[in-house]
């Protein structure tokens, strides 16, 4: 499911994915597999928050259902599709799942995500001061979305706006859970233009994630981009630099 290609899916579907009860391992182990329905409601959450609009239509198109909340998948949390689409800054896939018969939503949370990831400036002002602060407290990692995204006037914008521009988060959901910063995300991904404009914000390079122990440069080592861990390893220099007062 990792990759854009839905072979995999089309030749499951001609022998019945999503239909059954099952089978053995579902009733030997119903604690820790999920039932047919529960299997292409994790694969909808999955294509939702990866922008894989091919795959939600091959979806809906075997009668997944797109109009009510999930209840399990990455990121869903009980959320529609479309909310969880508005919350990870993604207007097109809203307005596919609407096109495909998704209501659209009415949750003030869900908008206020979108209006903040979109990056409209006159929109962005006149959200109520009081959510802003609400969503900072209960939605910290947004620069890491937004970085995601590559966005990076909206990572401007979010900083601007009080955001962390080091908060922890998880790049391949919208969950707030410690893994990685935004400057890790752009490191791992060889975005060196995301790169320099998260240092120029305030974005610490010599912070390790939670799951590998590695820095942003070790993350560009790892995954092929050495330019990159390069000069991560220099900003680490240099702020141990100025630290040092030299």
């Amino acid at each position: 499911m990792f990759r854009p290609s839905d072979d995999h899916l089309q030749l499951l579907f001609e022998f019945g994915l999503g239909t059954g009860d099952g089978g053995s391992w579902h009733r030997r182990l119903p604690e820790v597999t999920d039932d047919p329905a529960g299997l292409l409601e994790v694969q909808l959450a999955w294509a939702v928050t990866h922008r894989m609009p091919d795959r939600v239509r091959l979806l809906a198109g075997h009668g997944v259902p797109i109009d009510r909340p999930l209840r399990r998948g990455y990121g869903a949390g009980n959320l529609t599709p479309v909310q969880l689409a508005a919350r990870i800054g993604d207007p097109g896939m809203v307005r596919l799942l609407v096109d495909l018969g998704a209501p659209a939503s009415d949750d003030p949370v869900s908008t206020a995500l979108a209006v903040l990831l979109d990056g409209d400036g006159t929109a962005i002002a006149a959200l109520d001061p009081a959510v802003v602060t609400g969503l900072r407290r209960t939605h910290p990692s947004l620069v890491l979305r937004a970085a995601v995204n590559d966005r990076p006037d909206v990572v401007t914008a979010l900083v601007g706006l009080g955001w962390d521009v080091n908060a922890y988060g998880r790049q391949d959901a919208p969950i707030e859970e410690k893994w990685e910063t935004a400057l890790h995300h752009a490191a791992g991904e060889g975005k060196a233009d995301l790169a320099r404009h998260l240092l120029a914000l305030g974005a610490d390079p010599t912070l390790t994630d939670r799951r590998f122990s590695a820095t942003p440069a070790g993350w560009a080592a790892h995954l092929g981009h050495p330019d990159l861990a390069a000069a991560l390893e220099q900003a680490v220099r240099d702020r141990q630099q100025r630290g040092s007062g030299r």
